[in-house]
């Protein structure tokens, strides 16, 4: 299977790729490197750009054809979200859906969309 991981540079995407090519199938990584390493996809297709470049995505579908998509590349800093709410409107919510009609246009049916640990908070005790 081809898979296509947004924020596949960053820390949970690039331990997502490597788990995937260590399951023999075919990756190819898009991040902005504004939070990600291109280091830490040890070697792995990356592409540089961001979802909510429906050009970008539209060449990448058409020429990857990717089976599925990993979803990765949200901003999850609580605090700065709520100094820059529309920096994280136009990455989490407008550029999601331009991920996800990219993915209608050219057919690509199955995602995982992950969330972050952040939207949880810190935790008063631990058990």
């Amino acid at each position: 299977m081809k898979v296509l991981v947004p924020g596949g540079a960053g820390y949970i995407g690039s331990h997502t790729v490597r788990e995937l090519v260590a399951r023999n199938h075919e990756v190819i990584a898009l991040d902005t490197l504004e939070n990600g390493n291109r280091a830490a996809l040890l070697g792995q297709p990356l592409i540089r750009g961001s979802i909510d470049d429906a050009e970008l995505l539209d060449k990448i579908f058409e020429q990857e054809k990717p089976d599925a998509v990993i979803h990765f590349a949200a901003y999850k800093a609580p605090g700065e979200s709520m100094t820059q709410p529309a920096k994280y409107f136009r990455n989490n919510v407008s550029g999601t859906l331009t991920l996800l009609e990219a993915m209608q246009r050219h057919s690509c049916n199955y995602i995982i969309f992950s969330s972050s640990c952040s939207i949880f908070g810190t935790p008063k005790t631990c058990r």
